[in-house]
C-alpha cells in the first residue's frame, strides 16, 4: 500500500537517551519505545496538526543491548558473538500529534542465527556493504542478511523496521489511508 510521507530527522541525542535509560535498567523493549517516542514528539512539535511517526529498534542479546558497529571489523566480531544463538529485536513505533504521543506499538521478534564460519563471515562482510554499519545486528533481513538465519519468529516488516499491519490499521482508523 502506498502511503505518502515526508521524512524529517529528529534532532535528539539518541546515544545519550539510550545510556540514561540503560542506567535506569529499563527493559530493552521499553528503551526502543522511549526512543521512538522521543523522535516522534520532537518532530511533531515542529509540524502542528500533522501525524508524526517515530520508530526505533533495539537488538537484545542475553538481556544486553547490541549497538550498531562503526567498522567492518567490529561487525565481524559482533556477528561471531551472535552466531549460533537467538536474539530479540524490539521494534517500536509511536505516532504523535502536536507534540504528544497518541498511538504506540512495540513488537518483539526472535531471530535464530545459524552457526557462521569465519570463512562465511568474511564473505558476508565483504558483500554486505553499508548494511554492516547502518543496521543494528549488521544485517538487513530483506537482503543478504537473510543468509545469516535459520529461523525467525516475527513479522518481516517489523524486522525491517516498521511493523506495517498495525501501522496501516491505525492510519485507516484515522482516515489517513483508504479504508
Amino acid at each position: 500500500a502506498y502511503i505518502e510521507f515526508q521524512a524529517e530527522p529528529a534532532h535528539i541525542d539518541e546515544d545519550e537517551i539510550k545510556r540514561s535509560l540503560e542506567a535506569e535498567q529499563l527493559a530493552c523493549r521499553d528503551i526502543a519505545d522511549c526512543l521512538a517516542e522521543s523522535k516522534s514528539t520532537a518532530v511533531s512539535r515542529q509540524y502542528p496538526g500533522f501525524l508524526v511517526l517515530g520508530a526505533d529498534q533495539i537488538l537484545e542479546n542475553d538481556k544486553m543491548i547490541v549497538n550498531k558497529c562503526s567498522t567492518d571489523e567490529m561487525a565481524f566480531e559482533q556477528l561471531k558473538t551472535l552466531s549460533g544463538k537467538s536474539h530479540k529485536l524490539h521494534t517500536a513505533m509511536v505516532i504523535s500529534k502536536d507534540g504528544s504521543p497518541i498511538w504506540r506499538h512495540v513488537t518483539t521478534s526472535t531471530l535464530w542465527m545459524r552457526e557462521l564460519s569465519d570463512q562465511f563471515l568474511s564473505w558476508y562482510c565483504s558483500k554486505a556493504g553499508e548494511t554492516l554499519t547502518n543496521s543494528v545486528g549488521c544485517y538487513a533481513i530483506e537482503g543478504l542478511g537473510r543468509h545469516l538465519f535459520w529461523k525467525i519468529d516475527g513479522d518481516e516488516t517489523a524486522i525491517q523496521g516498521l511493523h506495517m499491519f498495525p501501522l496501516m490499521d491505525f492510519l485507516r482508523r484515522h482516515q489517513e489511508i483508504p479504508v
